[in-house]
């Protein structure tokens, strides 16, 4: 099963429970005098049907994402809140329904890169960020890079050499965070006007929904040699990145 359609399982098997959950209250309340309980049986019944009708609209459009078609602004945008809303519990729901949570990490994370590409920007490099993680350096390495990446070598064991061939060409600011701490910090301090973010699925997840009002860009790490070491990243996809920030195609 593709991860879209694992994460529209975890959609409708939400929107089972909200259903059942409101008949349930309902035969409580029902099954009390009759009065002050009607209305709020109608208030449940509406606040339930509302839910339902977002669930069943964000699944409709990850399903059209997925398939090709073209999804409006204002879709993707609602839909990324709705997601991004339900997020805890359809993590919370994944491992019962033996769902991958990187699998709901994934729709999560390609529904915010698609609603940012769906706006158009003209940024200069100085104002664009590119934030990567510190597994990013390859381990064999005694030079400091956190504080400062152009401390780098450039000796090409790593990406890191790549990165700042990037800041070269179009003057964009390269990070290396050894976690979400200082990553944060950076933002804050350093408060770009777009960031480009290269991490792993849940720590892509969790940065995108913790950085408000900046538009971000998540591109996976590669991790050939297992999970937070000597990881990689596909340069190519950076650039593209980078091109779109500055008003390229």
């Amino acid at each position: 099963m593709r991860q879209e359609n694992r994460f529209i399982l975890l959609i409708f098997a939400f929107a089972a429970v909200v259903i059942l959950a409101g008949v349930g209250i309902n035969l409580l309340i029902l099954s009390g005098s009759k009065g002050a309980e009607l209305a709020i049986s109608i208030t449940v019944n509406t606040g339930a049907a509302v839910v339902l009708a977002l669930t069943l609209y964000c699944a409709l459009v990850i399903h059209r994402l997925y398939s090709g078609r073209k999804c409006g602004r204002f879709s993707l945008g609602l839909s990324l809140k709705l997601a991004g809303a339900l997020f805890p519990v359809l993590l919370f729901m994944a491992q019962p329904l033996k769902v991958g949570r990187d699998d709901v990490r994934r729709v999560l994370i390609r529904l915010n890169n698609e609603y940012v590409y769906s706006a158009k920007y003209a940024i200069e490099g100085k104002d664009i960020m590119l934030l990567t993680p510190h597994c990013i350096q390859n381990s064999s390495c005694t030079i400091k890079i956190t504080g400062d990446v152009s401390n780098c070598k450039r000796c090409g064991l790593c990406k890191v050499a790549d990165f700042l061939a990037l800041k070269d060409k179009y003057g964009i600011n390269v990070y290396v965070a050894t976690g979400g701490t200082l990553a944060r910090k950076i933002i804050k301090d350093k408060r770009p006007k777009a960031i480009i973010a290269v991490a792993c699925e849940r720590d892509l997840t969790s940065g995108i929904q913790e950085v408000s009002g900046i538009p971000v860009l998540g591109v996976y790490n590669e991790r050939p040699n297992g999970p937070c070491f000597n990881t990689s990243v596909d340069i190519r996809k950076i650039e593209e990145a980078v091109l779109f920030f500055m008003g390229g195609n």
